[in-house]
Formats: C-alpha cells, sequence, structure tokens
C-alpha cells in the first residue's frame, strides 16, 4: 500500500499546502475556513458506538489523556497531571513547571509528561525522577507513545517523532524529509502530531498535513501509508488532520480531527468502521486527545468544555464471551 509521488510532486504538494495553511490562518488560534459543521445524524457504519460517561478533568485547559495497564486516566492540563479511576474519582495530582500537553505511562507505572520543550519523567506518586530537553532539543513537544523500553516523543515543531531509550538516551527519529525517495517529510501546519504503537513495535503516525496516517518501523523505516483527504465522513477534512490517533486491541485505528470535530475508527488497512460525528463534542473544538482501556472503550479528551467523554460499541456489537470449561 505505499503511495509513492515524484520528488518534484512531492515537493510542491508540500509548498502549496503550507502557503495555503498560512495564508488561512491555520493554527490553533484561527482555524482555516471550512463549511458549516454537519448537522447531527447518525452514518452507518460496521461498528456504532455510545457515550457511556462523561467525567469531568477538574482542570482550567485539558490537553492530553493517557491509560495504564488498570484503566486508570491520566490528565495532562493547565493544572498539571492528574489521576482519575474510572468512575472519575480523583486518585492524585500534581503540578508540573508549565502546561502538561501531552502524557503516557509505561508498565511500572512511570508518567512522561510532554511540556513544549521538555519531556518530564515522574513516578506513580509525582516525585520528579528526570527531564529530557536540552537548548533547541525540542520545539513543540504534541504527543508521546511508550513502547517497552522505547519512548517516542512527537515533535510538531521540528516535524519529527523523536526516539528514545527510557532513560533519555536518544535513538533515532522517525518522519524526517527524504529527497531520494520524494517523502515530503512529516507536515505540520498547526501545533499537531500524534503517534501510537501496536503490538508488534510498529509506529502509527498521524501526518496531519498531508491528511494520512503513516505506519513506520522503529528504525525508521517507512512501511505504509493510508487516508483520503475530504469531507466525506471516511476522509481527512481540513489543513491539517488527523490530530491524534489512538489503537485498540484489536489493531483498530482512532483518528480525531479538528475544523469539524469527529473521532473515527479504522480497520489496519484504512477502511472506516465508525463515526462519532461533531454532534458529540463541544463546538469548534480544536484537537482531542485519545485513548482506548483494556475494554476496547474509546476516551476523548474534549478541551473545548474540559471533559472526558467515554464511547463504547453498542451491546449487540460487543465481541462474544468465551465459553468456560463445564458450562
Amino acid at each position: 500500500m505505499k503511495r509513492w509521488m515524484p520528488l518534484w510532486a512531492g515537493a510542491l504538494w508540500t509548498t502549496a499546502l503550507v502557503a495555503w495553511a498560512v495564508s488561512c490562518g491555520c493554527d490553533d488560534a484561527d482555524t482555516a475556513p471550512l463549511p458549516a459543521p454537519e448537522p447531527p445524524r447518525e452514518v452507518e457504519t460496521e461498528l456504532r458506538y455510545v457515550l457511556t460517561a462523561t467525567l469531568d478533568a477538574g482542570m482550567e485547559q485539558l490537553n492530553g489523556i493517557a491509560l495504564d495497564a488498570e484503566d486508570r486516566l491520566y490528565l495532562a492540563g493547565s493544572a498539571g497531571v492528574r489521576v482519575l479511576d474510572a468512575g472519575g474519582n480523583v486518585l492524585r495530582a500534581f503540578p508540573t513547571p508549565e502546561a502538561a500537553i501531552c502524557l503516557a505511562v509505561d508498565e511500572a507505572g512511570n508518567i512522561y509528561v510532554g511540556l513544549q520543550r521538555s519531556v518530564e519523567v515522574y513516578d506513580g506518586e509525582g516525585s520528579l525522577l528526570a527531564s529530557w530537553g536540552g537548548e533547541g532539543e525540542f520545539s513543540y513537544v504534541t504527543g508521546i507513545a511508550v513502547d517497552g523500553l522505547n519512548v517516542y516523543v512527537c515533535d510538531a515543531g521540528n516535524r519529527l517523532v523523536h526516539r528514545y531509550a527510557d532513560n533519555g538516551d536518544f535513538i533515532n527519529h522517525l518522519g524526517a524529509r527524504d529527497a531520494a525517495e520524494g517523502y515530503p517529510g512529516l507536515v505540520c501546519p498547526s501545533p499537531h502530531l500524534d503517534c501510537a504503537v501496536d503490538g508488534e513495535g510498529i509506529v502509527h503516525v498521524a501526518n496531519p498535513g498531508l491528511l494520512r496516517v503513516e505506519r513506520w518501523k522503529a528504525d525508521g523505516e517507512r512501511l505504509d501509508t493510508w487516508g483520503t483527504p475530504g469531507a466525506r465522513p471516511e476522509g481527512f477534512f481540513g489543513c491539517c488532520n488527523p490530530t491524534d490517533i489512538a489503537l485498540t486491541g484489536e489493531g483498530r485505528v482512532v483518528t480525531s480531527e479538528k475544523g469539524i470535530p469527529r473521532v473515527k475508527v479504522y480497520d489496519a488497512q484504512g477502511k472506516m468502521l465508525a463515526y462519532l460525528g461533531p454532534q458529540n463534542f463541544s463546538p469548534k473544538v480544536k484537537g482531542m486527545d485519545l485513548a482506548v482501556d483494556s475494554r476496547g472503550r474509546i476516551c476523548v479528551a474534549d478541551p473545548g468544555d474540559g471533559q472526558v467523554r467515554v464511547f463504547e460499541l453498542a451491546e449487540a456489537e460487543q465481541p462474544d464471551e468465551p465459553e468456560r470449561e463445564g458450562e
């Protein structure tokens, strides 16, 4: 499924896209002009998700969300970090030196928190263990994913995904422009760049300026891409979508978009399986971070009203429970 383009075509596309985005003022303060939001309606899809819970983040600005192995919710925002149980009860909270933008939790319970130009590492109780990021190392951190001993830091300012060891040693980059292959790199007209790692260690990266999802090996080899531009439900619309990405245990890909706020679920080849339209989210919300728990529920951080919305597969579409011996 590799989609290659000649070098000259890639360069022209990237230049034109960025120029258009800049001319339209495509940033979080002034999104590019979009048509009126879609009216509330159902889109017929193979899977259907329903809203089952709404949790208050308890902070002025909600930016990021993550889950640990026990399905506890970790929230990043203006107040730092808050940890909630599945019912929305606050288990603990601690401040960060500046607003927390994103975060991830490793198997040991350590919390990797993205500030704009650094990554802070805390233990499960909120004690600072380490701080990464020297002068110019990061430009604008917008996403973090942890896979075993690998920590991936999405840097929308430098338009790269940095791969580190869990002790902070740099390993390599993903997403750099490759003139020889005609690959224009990660295009980020606005401060949005996110990634997620599947069970095979493959890194799924949302390339917002190219309106697609890309898959990478940890060593920096790009495998393939999928995604089509457009306002239709299955497409990615505007100057820079999808903004955020998460994966389910079945290998499905969950994406979110700004401009027309919507969340969608795709299979591994890019076929849309589920659609949650703008009627489910705050009007004009600009960027919604995502996480998927062990039961397949999609948790959406909506910064428009500071709420976490939890969506679950409709009961009729839940996988059957395995039969137990003796039954």
